[in-house]
Order: C-alpha cells, then structure tokens, then sequence
C-alpha cells in the first residue's frame, strides 16, 4: 500500500472530529489514521484496536475513495451485503391463504395441514424453498393455534345480526322493564373435574358414589341490577318450569318481564306458554345452539367450577344447595361480571 498521507485541512478536521463524536468506531478509525499519517506501522497500529493490518488499510483506502462528503461517512462501514433473504413476510399470507381449506382440494391425502405438508405445498404451488421451522415460525406469527374446534349453527352473518336485532326491539323503551335470562343446568353426584394441587409424582383421586342421582337447577338473572332467582327440582318437566315461572312473576311483582329462554322442549310447551301470557311474562326464544347468547348458561359455568369442582360429593341434594348457595352469595355486580354481561363485547346492549 502506499503511503497514506492527509493535507492539512483534512488532518485538521479529523482531529476536530475524534475529539467531539461520540461514536466509537468512528473515533478509533479516525486516530488509526491520525497514527498512519504520522508515519506509524499499520501493523501497531492494528495490534492497538485488536483488528488486522488489511482493516487498517481497508480504513485508509474508504477515507480516500470517499473523498468530498462529511467525515462521518468518510469513516462509515463498507457496503455490505446485509442479512441473507427470509422467507419472513413471504409466506405467511400464502399460509394464512390456505389454512383453512382442507389439503386434499390441492391434491394431498390428508385431513389437516402439518408444517412438512406446508413445505410441500409451498415448494409444489409457488415454487419457494423453505424449512420447517420457517413454516412453524410463520405459524406463530399468524397467532394460529392447534386446538379443538366446536360446532355453531350455520346462520348467515346478515341473518344472525337480524335474529339478535329482533330479539333486542322494544327493550329499552318501555319503562319499568326487567330483561331476565333463564336456564337450567344438571348437578350429578359425580362432581367436575378441572384442576387442584396435588403431591408431586401422585394423581390426587375424588371419590365418587356411582349413583345416578341428579337434581335440575333453575335459575333466571336479571342482566340489568344482578338481581337471581333459583330453584331445585328433582325433575325437569313442564310442570316444575311453570312452577320456575309463577315464582318469576311474584319475585318481580310490578315489574314488565321480558324473559329470554332456549328452545327447550318445557319452554316451548304450549301450556308453558298460556301461562306466561296469563302472567304477563314476555318469552323471547334464543335461537337454537346458542348457549353464548345466554349470560345464566355463563354463570353455570363459573359456578360448576369454583362452587362443585374438583371435591367429593356428600349427597346431591347437599351439592345443589352448595351451587345454589354460591350464587346467591355473590354481589350483584360480581354475578353481571361472571354472566359475561358486563363485558364490551355483551350482545344485549343498547
């Protein structure tokens, strides 16, 4: 290499420079080629900032080559290649495209997609060469799961939206109304099973009678105050929800009652429904397979698991008393909450 040499002004602002960046690579760039004009071996030099002779010369030759613009990028990094291609950004929509359709439209002998089936379809229909672990990596990024599924009626979208709208007209305007939910649920004397804390390396056991005893617990939740009502049947006949119902009306005595309830074959009896009429209960029918719509179906679910779960049955009769109890116990408010009526997402709103 020959001899590098800087002129004065050059050496002047580099020396300006290094003493005020704040950059240490730029710093240390600039005194090794302070050290080279002043006649120092690059060898030294390089052996001071631990890198090899040819970096120094490299340092030198960028400096000049570069020579007519700022300083700073006088003494910047070469050009270099950067990071090498990724399929990241390239095949997640391709993914996302196709996930949901089933492999053998496209001509596999399969029933789902697995990440070594992805890779073929990748390589087989848009010709893009990719391992597993971008197909799993990309799986990740589209926040797909691999879980069980559940079955939901197949309504249109625009004539879902009209069966709820149609269920909510006239709610709100009418005074002194109470919107309530009804629905029963069964306690067996073998309790839910979820999760507790058991010895490490043991299985903890809940002892069971294996009878087959149950009860039939009703209840109905008023969605605006929190406000329950409950009541244990041994049966569930047509004759124990009419029952359910003449309890409704003397609780809410005064009060316009407009009661949603499923399809249940005592809730649609014909006799179930004159007396609702003769009690002056407005019944609005969920549409079938919709437990989701239900807030009282909700507070089941949360009172099987934390009122019943995971403990041994002393008698049926005790376990309905105890869901019963817990419900009961709750604040008016912490029921909405648990029922999901509380939540942004609560479809009977106004």
């Amino acid at each position: 290499m020959a001899k590098f040499v800087l002129n004065y002004r050059e050496r002047t602002k580099l020396q300006d420079f290094v003493a005020h960046t704040r950059d240490a690579r730029l710093s240390r760039r600039g005194y090794a080629l302070l050290w080279l004009d002043d006649g120092e071996p690059a060898l030294e030099i390089a052996a001071q900032f631990n890198v090899s002779r040819q970096t120094v010369y490299n340092w030198a030759d960028r400096f000049k080559e570069r020579k007519g613009l700022p300083l700073a990028m006088r003494l910047a990094d070469g050009v270099r290649s950067g990071r090498p291609y990724t399929a990241h950004g390239v095949i997640d929509p391709l993914i996302e495209a196709v996930i949901d359709t089933a492999p053998h439209v496209w001509g596999y002998r399969s029933t789902i997609w697995t990440a070594p089936l992805l890779v073929a379809y990748l390589s087989d229909y848009h010709h893009l060469t990719v391992s597993c672990q971008s197909v799993r990596l990309a799986i990740v990024r589209l926040k797909l799961r691999w879980k069980r599924p559940r079955h939901r009626l197949a309504l249109r979208p625009d004539t879902w939206q009209q069966a709820k709208g149609g269920l909510k007209h006239g709610l709100f305007t009418r005074a002194r109304t109470v919107i309530l939910m009804l629905d029963e649920t069964l306690i067996l004397e073998t309790p839910p099973l979820t999760s507790c804390y058991c010895q490490i390396g043991e299985q903890r056991c809940v002892p069971i009678t294996g009878n087959r005893t149950k009860r039939v617990l009703h209840g109905v939740l008023n969605i605006g105050s929190g406000d329950a009502l409950s009541l244990v049947t041994a049966k569930w006949t047509q004759e124990t929800h009419q029952d359910f119902l003449r309890m409704i009306r003397a609780h809410w005595r005064g009060w316009h009652s407009v009661l949603f309830e499923d399809r249940a074959s005592q809730h649609t009896a014909d006799a179930s429904r004159d007396l609702a009429d003769e009690l002056e209960i407005q019944i609005r029918f969920l549409p079938r397979a919709t437990p989701e719509l239900n807030a009282m179906d909700h507070l089941w679910r949360h009172t099987k698991r934390y009122g019943l779960a995971n403990r041994a049955t002393q008698s049926v009769a005790q376990s309905a008393e105890t869901a019963c109890r817990y419900i009961l116990d709750l604040h008016p408010r912490e029921r909405l909450r648990k029922a999901g009526v509380l939540s942004g997402n609560f479809w009977l709103t106004k």
